[in-house]
């Protein structure tokens, strides 16, 4: 399944690029959240400041319970309806997709 429909026939990477550019995102701070209503944000690099952080998606499901460093912009972590990170957080990138859930 593709999470990403192209429009007038272009072909997905090209789209995917633009997507990526376009909605990148920068979190940094303390006990963090990002909602996407409807949408997906996607964890590409993670940094803290000090110890672990816990990445939960927008529902406050639990991804990732314990993590110290993430760094994968060719397979991001995928937050379903946001991000939210509990800890101390040097700087996060990623980038969302808007009005994927039809909800």
């Amino acid at each position: 399944m593709s999470i990403y429909q192209p429009q007038n026939d272009r072909p997905i990477g090209t789209d995917h690029q633009r997507v990526k550019f376009d909605n990148t995102k920068i979190i940094s701070g303390v006990n963090q959240t990002l909602l996407v209503p409807k949408g997906i944000f996607f964890l590409e690099y993670l940094d803290v400041v000090s110890g672990t952080v816990a990445i939960s998606d927008g529902k406050g499901n639990v991804i990732v319970p314990a993590i110290d460093s993430f760094s994968n912009d060719h397979s991001p972590l995928r937050c379903d309806y946001g991000i939210t990170i509990t800890g101390n957080v040097a700087i996060a990138k990623g980038y969302t997709i808007e009005e994927f859930f039809a909800e």
